[in-house]
């Protein structure tokens, strides 16, 4: 019993570890997607004195905004995940518990440990997912904004 505690608490730690590890790399895309909300007005003012911005200017705004709400609901899950694998109980919001529940066991005949292995699932998957998401709008957005650099 006590190497599979001790096999526990290891993986415990590196789940953890790992998931800090994403929280500091989110948070260096929200500074950035953050920042970059404000280049399209600041180089306005420098290049065109009439003031429109263009349509490439409106899409890396609105790609740089979802990238910041894809990370806020990363903080969002990355949370609930910590709270799983330190050995809380939280369970999933409806549409994400429903999507796991179709390829696993009906929630009837769960146990408690495999409810706690079903959140953790989901809450992984979801933090992974809005990773991803991040960044590929925060790479758009990017995109967006040099096409708007070389239409000034």
């Amino acid at each position: 019993m006590p190497d599979n505690e001790n096999k526990t608490e290891k993986e415990k730690g590196w789940r953890l570890a790992a998931n800090t590890q994403y929280q500091e790399a989110m948070k260096i895309v929200v500074n950035l997607a953050t920042a970059s909300l404000v280049l399209p007005t600041v180089l306005i003012k420098n290049f065109q004195p009439e003031g429109r911005l263009n349509n490439w200017a409106y899409r890396s705004w609105m790609l740089f905004f979802l990238s910041i709400l894809f990370c806020m609901l990363f903080f969002y899950a990355s949370a609930k995940y910590v709270k799983v694998v330190s050995g809380g109980l939280d369970k999933p919001p409806w549409p994400l518990g429903s999507f796991y529940d179709r390829s696993h066991k009906p929630k009837d005949n769960r146990t408690d440990d495999e409810e706690q292995e079903r959140s953790k699932s989901v809450f992984e998957t979801m933090r992974d997912v809005v990773i991803f998401l991040s960044i590929l709008c925060f790479m758009v957005g990017l995109i967006c904004l040099g096409k708007f650099f070389l239409t000034l």
